[in-house]
């Protein structure tokens, strides 16, 4: 392998830091050691892990599993020396690959075969090799490519490739496969993901937003921190959310405010991170206020970015919806309901020469019912349940979702104005595919 520029790691890395390593469809299970525990198209499939098997000198190898926690990790577990340690007598430059490297659960295909020789022991450094790699997309059409020539032609043929219109259709059909076919996907697909978390920041603004005598001039900063912890039953993980939402609300009048937000997100998917920032701005108008109810209207704007290192996503994602809350008093209840209907667009990011053509769009809605109970002009209690549903667009892998929970509120009084200045709220989310977790938040206006 000396005369080699390319060795099999590189390849897989080439090929996989141009996919930012994404995911694909299950279409050919394979057979691993039975010492491993994995059975393929089974659950209990890892993030991260590779089931493969090495032909060398002409022998057939068995297939052999391992699961890793992130990105770095299977990295460093494809190098020679750990693959010579799983593969006695493996070597770069005659052995051949056959098998699937997981991503996020989901396996990408891999072969890489000599073309040019009768038999391993006549390769050279110059002879020709093939690489194939293949997907099933989320609509059943399997995705292939195949490069060919020896190892340096082969990388370089890679690393044009991703740089071509062709590689950007393939990348197009990887990220599109994430959303549809698994719980993971950080950008969108469930309801963990950056798209569900500004949906319901949409509908949340709604919600929050008050309104009454007094409020004219009136500026209420809010600091509003969350905490979910979901589980996606059948690909036995674990997803947990910190969401710490800033907001300044300065009133025009007592029926109309300007809202500026700013929702910061650490998304923790077993052992990996995802980061968010996103900026937002809405305008709250009150246009019916009487005694038997009072109808309100949000329209807002946000744009924000994600990305991740150790699931290899990223993208940027503009965001524009419009709100309706109506509430009905009577005695010392309130009823509410709230609806929310969004449109959300991702856009490409470029790493070096690569564009990561992250392309999704949705059309979304959040409906909620919502009552309080006044227990005296300081305490308030209730209970609320919100459902949220992908109208159309991009599928999702759990296109809606079901919560319902309890909250309680301490009223405060400015200027007349009497807001709530500490909001505490605990719900229990469920949805398709065993996905269930409890949120909790508490929030405090000043």
């Amino acid at each position: 392998m000396k005369h080699w520029n390319i060795t099999l790691r590189k390849q897989v890395f080439i090929l996989l830091a141009s996919l930012l390593f994404s995911i694909t469809g299950y279409a050919n299970p394979r057979v691993c050691n039975p010492n491993s525990g994995l059975v393929p198209g089974t659950y209990g499939i890892p993030m991260f892990g590779f089931c493969m098997k090495v032909e060398t000198n002409g022998a057939d190898g068995n297939y052999e599993y391992q699961a890793k926690d992130t990105l770095k990790q299977i990295l460093d577990s494809i190098t020679e020396e750990k693959l010579q340690e799983l593969f006695p007598g493996y070597n770069e430059q005659t052995s051949t690959v056959d098998g699937d490297l997981f991503w996020l659960g989901i396996p990408i295909h891999i072969v890489y075969n000599n073309t040019s020789a009768s038999s391993a022991h006549q390769m050279t450094p110059n002879a020709t090799r093939e690489l194939i790699l293949f997907f099933t997309d989320s609509d059943g059409n399997t995705i292939h490519q195949k490069f060919d020539g020896t190892s340096k032609q082969i990388q370089d043929k890679v690393e044009n490739y991703f740089k071509t219109s062709g590689g950007k259709s393939f990348l197009k059909s990887l990220f599109s496969t994430t959303v549809a076919t698994t719980p993971y996907d950080p950008i969108a697909g469930n309801p963990s993901s950056y798209m569900a978390r500004l949906i319901n920041n949409n509908f949340n603004l709604a919600t929050t937003t008050q309104f009454g005598n007094g409020y004219d001039d009136l500026n209420l900063f809010s600091i509003n921190p969350s905490f979910k912890d979901y589980s996606a039953g059948d690909n036995d993980t674990t997803v947990k959310q910190t969401i710490l939402p800033l907001r300044d609300t300065y009133y025009l009048s007592d029926h109309t405010a300007l809202i500026f937000d700013m929702p910061i997100t650490l998304l923790q998917a077993d052992k990996t991170s995802t980061y968010t920032l996103t900026l937002g701005f809405g305008v709250a108008h009150q246009i019916i206020d009487s005694k038997n109810f009072t109808w309100s209207i949000l329209p807002s704007l946000h744009a924000g970015a994600t990305g991740s290192m150790d699931l290899g996503s990223a993208t940027i994602l503009y965001d524009g919806a419009v709100a309706n809350r109506l509430t009905v008093p009577y005695q010392k209840f309130t009823f509410g309901y709230t609806n929310d209907l969004s449109w959300l667009q991702t856009q490409s990011v470029n790493v070096g020469d690569i564009e990561i053509p992250y392309d999704i769009e949705n059309w979304a809605t959040q409906n909620g019912l919502d009552m309080s109970y006044h227990i005296n002009s300081d305490y308030i209690v209730g209970g609320y349940y919100t459902r949220m549903d992908i109208l159309s667009g991009q599928r999702w892998y759990i296109p809606s979702s079901n919560e319902v929970g309890v909250k309680f509120n301490i009223t405060n009084k400015h200027n007349g104005a009497t807001y709530n200045q500490l909001t505490a709220s605990l719900g229990y989310l469920t949805a398709i595919h065993e996905y269930k977790g409890i949120t909790a938040s508490i929030g405090f206006n000043f």
